[in-house]
């Protein structure tokens, strides 16, 4: 039989275990609910946030009048497909957490033209998201059209190339 004292020190301990458990939690659905959050709490403010992230950056002024060599046009690349996403999440989470704003509808459609932009800048994140929530026909057509695309880029490569190429992507 454990004594009066050492239970009352053990029920202390479960209490205090409890409450740290409880707290714990609670700091954790904040700062999840914190990180969901990428805008400003008034909508207008939000809004003019898309609007300024939904404006293209400027060319690199290291490009000059000769162009951007293959390796740069490369890395603006993925960086143009990893700023559409973030503008794509931005307006879903304006029409989401302000559904009844006169923005919510621009939003929605901001949000599908950026989300295209993303996935033609090749950014795969994107694109998974997008297949993943197709119906199994649009799917197939998914495939296709992406086989397409990395034949046609083999197009300097020479016809055998393309074909070869897309044979691969349809099977």
């Amino acid at each position: 039989m454990v004594p009066k004292i050492g239970k009352i020190n053990i029920m202390k301990r479960i209490l205090l275990a409890a409450l740290f458990l409880v707290s714990f939690g609670c700091l954790t659905a904040l700062a999840e609910d914190a990180k969901k959050n990428l805008l400003p709490a008034d909508p207008d403010q939000a809004w003019k946030e898309i609007e300024a992230a939904s404006k293209a950056p400027p060319t690199p002024k290291e490009w000059g009048q000769q162009g951007p060599t293959p390796e740069q046009k490369k890395e603006f690349e993925k960086t143009l497909a990893e700023r559409s996403a973030q503008v794509a999440e931005k307006a879903h989470e304006f029409y989401t957490r302000f559904p009844d704003h006169a923005k919510a509808s621009d939003a929605k459609a901001r949000e599908e033209a950026f989300n295209q932009q993303a996935i033609r800048f090749g950014n795969k994140a994107v694109a998974e998201k997008a297949t993943a929530n197709l119906p199994e026909e649009e799917k197939v057509k998914a495939r296709l059209n992406a086989a397409q695309g990395r034949a046609m880029a083999k197009r300097d490569e020479g016809l055998p190339a393309v074909l070869k190429e897309f044979e691969a992507g349809v099977r």
